[in-house]
């Protein structure tokens, strides 16, 4: 997950744009106003920006991710807003509420490069966070508007279990009927996903308290290597050097066959099958893979990857 900034594509899902037909998420803004009637908006994203309720973090020691991406995709925030009945500037409350789930959900944690006291930094390097980013998650929008998120996360017995965040939106039925012409006919809605990949902001400086001067540091990027994916790949590799020993094979070549490095082409045969029966055999049948730079270092498992409670690295 970047830290980019919500890019708006002002365009209809229909228009049949592919990346907005991924990744794009609608969003219905409503201004509540002490007199009048609401003020209705819409707007359509490619990300979802992460919120942070600064009432959820100071009520409780433990935020976790599914809170977090609860409130960001159905959150409210207090304002001054004009009113025409009026004629006047009132303090009113903006309610902004996701309307559809995309196939593709990007989301932006902005917090990463800033400032070590941030509450986002702070929430996502709590000290006993360890994998606190979720592998599977759940969502879903119901036909009042309220919002659900599931997590899959280890219990206290270690044990895999679904965790469930949800608020009912406090809104008068009156609304409904003002929302109808600019909702989906659909609703509800409910999308399972799974964590595909994750860009992280490594901290090179020597200095990592959080009063250091500057935040310097580079790019990351944990990706989801499907195992079918690995198995084609080795299994192309493998062609094409049981084509070259072939081909060379016709020859009066009496010598070993070898590659540019020296390697025999049987001794890489041999090392390409072992490669392949070793991921057909692999229980956890994906790879996850860390490109740092022009380096690229296979994982064991997923817990770097969804870990942040290590001061040096930000989301």
């Amino acid at each position: 997950m970047s830290n980019t900034s919500t890019q708006y594509a002002h365009v209809s899902a229909n228009q049949g744009h592919l990346i907005d037909r991924l990744q794009g998420i609608g969003f219905l803004s409503v201004i509540e106003f002490v007199s009048g009637k609401p003020k209705i908006s819409t707007s359509r994203a490619l990300t979802v920006e992460l919120a942070y309720d600064q009432k959820l973090i100071s009520r409780k020691t433990n935020v976790r991710f599914g809170e977090i991406l609860r409130y960001s995709l159905c959150k409210e925030a207090p304002l001054r807003a004009w009113c025409e009945e009026t004629r006047s500037y009132e303090a009113v409350i903006q309610r902004k509420i996701a309307t559809n789930l995309p196939s593709l959900l990007s989301l932006s944690c902005c917090c990463a490069g800033r400032k070590a006291g941030a509450v986002g930094l702070q929430v996502w390097q709590q000290e006993d966070s360890r994998n606190w980013l979720p592998e599977y998650i759940e969502v879903h929008i119901e036909t009042d508007k309220s919002v659900t998120v599931k997590e899959l996360a280890l219990n206290e017995d270690g044990e895999e279990e679904w965790v469930t965040f949800g608020q009912y939106l406090p809104l008068p039925k009156s609304f409904f009927s003002e929302w109808e012409k600019e909702l989906p006919q659909d609703l509800p809605i409910t999308k399972s996903y799974r964590l595909e990949a994750v860009v992280s902001f490594v901290r090179t400086n020597s200095d990592l308290s959080d009063d250091a001067p500057q935040r310097e540091g580079h790019h990351v990027v944990h990706v989801r290597v499907p195992a079918d994916f690995e198995c084609k790949a080795l299994q192309k590799q493998l062609a094409q050097i049981e084509k070259s020993i072939d081909s060379l094979n016709k020859t009066d070549n009496n010598g070993p066959i070898t590659l540019d490095s020296d390697i025999p082409l049987e001794e890489r045969r041999q090392h390409l099958l072992e490669q392949l029966r070793e991921v057909e055999a692999r229980e956890t049948h994906d790879q996850w893979v860390l490109m740092n730079g022009f380096v690229v270092s296979k994982l064991d498992n997923s817990d770097d990857v969804r870990s942040f409670n290590a001061k040096f690295k930000e989301p």
